[in-house]
């Protein structure tokens, strides 16, 4: 899915105040970028945990664990802490990163913490066998479901992707040459996490299905839809975004769950004019509201030892106007 790979950063002094916050259940705070350090506010979070309870279009991230300064050295500048409050959710992507790093702690007892007194929810990245037996696929679930717990993450990312192909419309992108059984099986193991994860378990719990795909049948996309709260759309490379969306995906999922990935690491997300990430924050689908859209290397939108998360804060802006 990606490639590239950092003492922790001491907590700025206060916390920070959106300038523009709800007055009522009509208005949706401004998520911006004019920033205020104040006193810790149980006002503040209570009024940012509402604005991420409301309807809009969501701001996730992939945090690459590998280039936190607690895996590797870089002067303590990237941290957790310092994700922008308006992030609705926080995607741990590990990699790099032993068992035995400071950073798993940190994760636990003040990363995670810090994040959810704030309302965002943090999930974390998994990949899935396409094939198991029916022990295998009950012991992947458990082994998913104590991670789950022993973090207190929100939910799971389920990593569902493979090399480019063409379709015979020339739509490019991720190429499912599967045969029928190989979506059956995939089918198996999302509706088993579905008992745990998602809008059909009734725990709460997030489950995102992060792919890549411009050729998957209707009916699989039509038969998981209910277990999945987001499909994250990985579409790095730009381009064909309403071909993309009217020929592989509209009439199988709801729009309100579709959601852009563009990728910060490789440094796409800043190209263009307007930026892409900007693009992706502007573009609509032609049969209602998007889900929101998300970054791989979240960490990374700056320079690559100090992240400014300045297009994260003004995409938030762009799909979600201060009323």
């Amino acid at each position: 899915m990606r490639t590239e790979r950092k003492t922790l950063l001491n907590l700025c002094a206060g916390l920070f105040v959106l300038i523009s916050m709800v007055s009522s259940c009509q208005k949706s705070i401004d998520p911006n970028l004019e920033l205020e350090p104040v006193s810790d506010s149980i006002a503040y979070f209570e009024k940012l945990k509402a604005y991420k309870k409301s309807p809009h279009q969501i701001m996730a991230g992939y945090y690459r664990t590998w280039g936190d300064s607690l895996v590797e050295s870089n002067a303590g500048q990237k941290t957790m802490l310092a994700i922008p409050d308006s992030v609705d959710i926080v995607n741990v992507f590990t990699d790099y990163t032993p068992a035995t790093s400071p950073f798993w702690t940190a994760l636990r007892d003040q990363y995670i913490p810090y994040l959810h007194r704030r309302g965002t929810r943090v999930v974390y990245t998994r990949g899935m066998p396409w094939t198991m037996s029916v022990a295998d696929r009950n012991a992947w679930v458990q082994n998913i479901n104590d991670d789950t717990q022993n973090y207190n993450y929100d939910g799971i990312d389920l990593d569902f992707e493979s090399g480019g192909g063409t379709t015979s419309t020339g739509l490019f992108g991720g190429f499912f040459s599967g045969s029928q059984q190989d979506l059956d099986q995939i089918a198996l193991n999302i509706k088993a996490l579905g008992a745990h994860f998602g809008p059909s378990s009734g725990t709460g719990k997030l489950f995102i299905l992060d792919l890549n795909y411009v050729n998957l049948p209707p009916k699989f996309l039509k038969d998981i839809e209910p277990y999945i709260d987001y499909f994250f759309m990985q579409r790095y490379f730009g381009g064909q975004l309403d071909k993309l969306y009217n020929e592989a995906y509209k009439g199988n999922i709801p729009p309100g769950k579709y959601v852009l990935g563009a990728s910060f690491e490789d440094g796409s997300a800043r190209n263009g004019t307007p930026a892409l990430f900007y693009q992706y924050a502007a573009w609509q689908p032609s049969d209602g509201k998007k889900g929101g859209i998300f970054s791989y290397g979240l960490d990374a939108d700056g320079t690559y030892s100090t992240p400014s998360y300045i297009f994260t804060k003004k995409a938030i802006q762009l799909m979600n106007p201060a009323n």
